[in-house]
This record gives C-alpha cells, sequence and structure tokens, in this order.
C-alpha cells in the first residue's frame, strides 16, 4: 500500500461487499487480508479484528466494519466503501434476511437497525457489535439503536471527506473496480469463483413493492438518501472526467465479469469457471473481436490462482489469434512469473 497505510474496505449490507471482499482478498492474498464475518466456514468478529489489529499482522481488512476501526491499527489507513441507493438496498435487505426468517415487510424496517439510515450510522462509528448496538468510535456499548439527525449526516460527510480514499457504487461497481485498481496501482480486479457472491437470484425491482412500503423505506432513510445522492453526484462528476483508456478498461472488464458471472450461482467451480470461458472466448471469436478474447484472456493470467497450465494454453491462445506483439507481451509476463520454460520456448519458437 502506498506509504506504508492500511487499507480497510468498510461493507455495508447489500451493496456489493462481499464480492469486493473475495476481489481484494484474492488480489492481496489470504496472509494479508483480515475478513470481519464469515468465509469459508469460519467467522470473526470484532475480538478478532482486535487480536490481529495488535498483531499487525494484515494490510487489508474488510468486511462490515464501522468507522473508528482504524485508531485500533498501527499504521495510518484509507477507508474505502460502497454505497447503493438506500431504497434498493433496505428491500435487498429484507429480500436476503428478513423474509426467510418470517418477518413481514414493515416488522422487518422497524426491526433492521441496518434499514434505518444505516450507511449513515456506519459512517459516524455506530453498528452493532454482538447483537447490541455499539459505538465504534467511543468503544462502548450502546442503550438503543441511535436515531440519526442532520448533526449525523455532516459527521458522515466529514469522515468520508478526511479519511476515505474512495466512495464507489453499487450501481457502477465495473467502474468501480477500475477506479480501485488505478488508485492503488493493483492487476485487474475480479473473482475467479465468487464475482457474484452473496447475490439474489432475481434483481431488486423498486417497482414490484407497494409504494406505502417505498414511502415508508423513504422516512427511515432520510438521511441516507441524501448521503447517498450526495457522493452518487460526485462519483459520476469523477468517472465522466476520466480518460478514453479508463474506459476502455471499463468496456473489457465488463466482457470479462459477464464471463464469470451467472445469477443464481454464488460460488463457480472450475469446471464452471472453464466452460463459461471457452463458451465466452468462443462468441467473441465467431463475430470477429479477436482482439478483444485476446485482451480477456490477458487479465486472466496474471491472476495468482491460474496456474501454469491454464497459462500455457491462454499463450497457445493467443498465438492463434493474436498479433506478433500480443505472443510476446504475454510470454514476457510468463517468464516472469514461471521462468525459463521450454515448454515455452516451444510455443514462441
Amino acid at each position: 500500500m502506498p506509504d506504508g497505510k492500511i487499507l480497510i474496505f468498510m461493507q455495508h449490507g447489500r451493496s456489493a461487499g462481499n464480492a469486493l471482499c473475495a476481489i481484494l482478498q484474492e488480489e492481496f492474498g489470504d496472509e494479508n487480508f483480515f475478513k470481519l464475518g464469515a468465509y469459508d466456514n469460519i467467522t470473526k468478529d470484532h475480538s478478532d479484528f482486535l487480536a490481529a489489529a495488535g498483531a499487525n499482522r494484515h494490510q487489508v481488512y474488510g468486511g462490515h466494519f464501522c468507522y473508528g476501526i482504524h485508531r485500533h491499527l498501527a499504521a495510518a489507513a484509507d477507508y474505502i466503501t460502497t454505497l447503493r441507493e438506500p431504497v434498493e438496498r433496505a428491500l435487498s435487505n429484507y429480500e436476503a434476511w428478513g423474509r426467510g426468517r418470517g418477518y413481514t415487510i414493515d416488522q422487518w424496517l422497524d426491526h433492521d437497525y441496518d434499514s434505518n439510515d444505516g450507511m449513515v450510522k456506519r459512517h459516524i462509528g455506530v453498528g452493532e457489535n454482538d447483537g447490541q448496538p455499539y459505538d465504534y468510535l467511543q468503544d462502548r456499548v450502546l442503550d438503543e439503536d441511535l436515531a440519526i439527525t442532520e448533526a449525523h449526516l455532516q459527521q458522515a460527510i466529514a469522515a468520508i471527506e478526511r479519511d476515505f480514499a474512495l466512495v464507489l457504487l453499487h450501481s457502477h461497481l465495473i467502474e468501480s473496480t477500475v477506479m480501485l485498481q488505478r488508485h492503488y496501482r493493483t492487476r485487474p480486479l475480479f473473482s475467479i469463483r465468487r464475482q457474484f457472491h452473496n447475490h439474489l437470484l432475481h434483481p431488486i425491482r423498486v417497482e414490484n413493492y407497494p409504494s406505502r412500503v417505498i414511502d415508508k423505506i423513504h422516512e427511515k432513510n432520510r438521511f441516507d438518501r441524501i448521503l447517498y445522492e450526495e457522493f452518487r453526484k460526485r462519483f459520476l462528476k469523477q468517472l465522466a472526467a476520466l480518460p478514453d483508456d479508463f474506459h476502455e478498461e471499463v468496456r473489457i472488464m465488463k466482457m470479462l465479469t459477464t464471463i464469470l458471472s451467472e445469477r443464481g450461482v454464488q460460488m463457480m467451480d472450475e469446471q464452471q469457471i472453464l466452460d463459461r470461458l471457452t463458451a465466452g472466448l468462443n462468441q467473441l471469436l465467431q463475430v470477429g473481436r479477436t482482439a478483444d478474447a485476446v485482451q480477456v484472456l490477458r487479465r486472466l493470467t496474471v491472476k495468482d490462482c491460474m496456474d501454469r497450465s491454464f497459462c500455457l494454453k491462454a499463450i497457445e491462445i493467443i498465438k492463434q489469434i493474436g498479433s506478433p506483439e500480443d505472443l510476446a507481451t504475454e510470454a514476457a509476463i510468463y517468464q516472469a512469473r514461471f521462468g525459463q520454460d521450454p515448454a515455452l520456448q516451444a510455443l514462441v519458437a
């Protein structure tokens, strides 16, 4: 990380947080990434975070953190987060967690702290800890859930402007990941297996819910709506000012993530990945988009989880469909990663 900083991804519920955690975990490596919450049959809570922070073992922290946890870290930290349109987010919260537990939508909105200005709360350090309202800036249990005011909204905006390197949008996830990639100069940011992790089988459609429900969500998320709209405008203004090569990268990454995403499949196995990749590349080749097929392959071969045999196969395909420059570039990347290899020499001879 730049200047030895630590990165904190502050995950809002139902805002592509698990997918982004998976992306960051794959990029930075398991040993450098601390995941708050459940991952791979392991659940880590706030006490686990405090132990990890005290041991100074990680460069990146991701999960349902609240603002204020940087005070426990040994180095300065950048926060990043992803915001989602508040009505969609509240409905997604209900569909993911409330309906299956037997709540009506009204009961859930009255019960769930995160569906009541939850984004503002998280940005001022208020969340839950062991099922109780908790202030992470003061490290204390709260007697009851916090009722958000205009002062809290301004406190949240001030915290973002002071300590957040990036505020991204759920509705522009690919643009957000490319922005994140360029800000921290990482490899392409996507997840091989979990690009669509923890999504709903059917997308949220606000028009499918009664108007009185939408009105109630508006009422309970008044300040979240103001916060979201402010940073939505800032994001779109920043996006419009980015150069053409940024938007070209977004175009390629949208192709790749479409190949690696299937609604209803939370986590792809190896055969599913290969099947979808083969079909996606063939479709591009059938319509003469060989350059796009090469670009898709090149973003896969830099991932640590793609082994020597996959990368050799990719070079074989690039030799068949790409330019001599494409082949030379990919061969150099392969050699830098795997060293001298007679199989590679045979391909490029």
